[in-house]
């Protein structure tokens, strides 16, 4: 199981950052967690609300570990 998380910061302010993690998995394989990767990407790259606030340095995609699906952070 894999979930999706794009590591995203502010235009204005380059230095504050977080992790996006996604609230709809976790994925049975890394191809379902690359295409949603990309959704977030296109997400956040393409939204008018966030398209001129967030840039994506990076993404990825971990391997949940057994029973910690569910992990609390920042979801898109």
């Amino acid at each position: 199981m894999f979930k999706a998380v794009l590591f995203v910061c502010f235009m204005a302010t380059p230095d504050k950052c977080f992790n996006a993690v996604d609230v709809r998995g976790p994925y049975e394989d890394m191809r379902q967690c690359r295409n949603r990767v990309f959704e977030m990407k296109t997400d956040i790259t393409t939204n008018p609300k966030t398209k001129k606030l967030l840039f994506v340095v990076s993404t990825r995609c971990d391997k949940v570990k057994e029973g910690r699906h569910h992990a609390q952070s920042h979801g898109v």
